[in-house]
């Protein structure tokens, strides 16, 4: 950012006060990081979960899910039947 606060003199006492401000477009790399480190998704969940498909910097995210019976790439969850225990699933954002 640039500031310029000019004055002039004698009798003429006028200000101009400029401020020049440059905004960059972030790149391909930070837009990535912005999104990866917003990303919030539980570690255990029982039922439907939000996951998003558009991240806070403005990427695309897509889905893949390693067992899409239990969790599917947009989020629906089916909860194994009592007794059947725990199932591990990982969920990849590209």
């Amino acid at each position: 950012m640039l500031s310029l606060n000019l004055r002039g003199s004698g009798t003429n006492n006028l200000a101009i006060n400029l401020t020049y401000i440059i905004i960059k477009k972030a790149d391909a790399v930070s837009m990535v990081k912005t999104d990866y480190d917003a990303l919030d998704i539980k570690a255990e969940v029982s039922s439907d979960i939000t996951l998003p498909v558009t991240g806070k910097g403005g990427s695309t995210i897509t889905w893949v899910s390693s067992n899409p019976d239990i969790i599917s790439a947009d989020g629906k969850v089916a909860v194994p039947e009592a007794g059947a225990g725990d199932v591990n699933v990982t969920l990849t954002a590209t």
